[in-house]
């Protein structure tokens, strides 16, 4: 009796099978954890930038905003090719120059402002109204946006804030 050595087409395709659902599993489980580690970027220079801004008021009396409002970010977003690294090099004369902040990596995929305000001024803005939950603060404030594009999508941001009196962040957006 002659046994066959070789494999079924039917064995061949559902090893086929097999494989493109793990490689499938694979591709976006490793996605998921690239946009998470592009996104721990936002931690850090939080930390930075508050540390710089309780210097600055150490030594001045009040915060600075290094922005107009929560989108005028540095370094500025691209329009499409997110997500990119971007270099952090402040003009010498700006906001970010003033207050020294150095972060770790000098590319950053996400854009960062800060918003500063004096005491007994709410925040303006959408979210540093939701930091805040609209309050009149009755000291000096400030809190610090992120903006991302961690899935390149060119549409919806991920959007990271913290308060100047909260170590969180509050998060909207992400993975969006």
């Amino acid at each position: 009796m002659r046994r066959n050595t070789g494999f079924t087409l039917m064995e061949l395709m559902i090893a086929v099978g097999i494989i493109t659902v793990l490689a499938g599993l694979a591709v976006s489980y490793f996605g998921g954890f690239i946009s998470q580690s592009k996104a721990a970027e936002v931690s850090g220079m939080f930390a930075e930038i508050k540390q710089a801004e309780e210097a600055y008021k150490g030594e001045y009396g009040m915060y600075v905003s290094t922005g107009t409002d929560e989108n005028d970010l540095y370094p500025a977003l691209l329009g499409s090719g997110e997500p990119t690294a971007k270099q952090w090099n402040p003009p010498q004369n700006s906001p970010w120059a003033t207050l020294g902040v150095s972060p770790v990596s000098s590319k950053l995929y996400c854009g960062y402002v800060a918003i500063a305000g004096a005491a007994g001024t709410q925040p303006s803005g959408t979210l540093g109204t939701n930091a805040y939950s609209g309050q009149t603060l009755a000291t000096p404030w400030f809190y610090v946006v992120a903006k991302c594009d961690l899935d390149g999508d060119g549409a919806d941001y991920s959007e990271f804030v913290s308060p100047h009196n909260r170590s969180d962040i509050l998060e909207f957006n992400v993975g969006d």
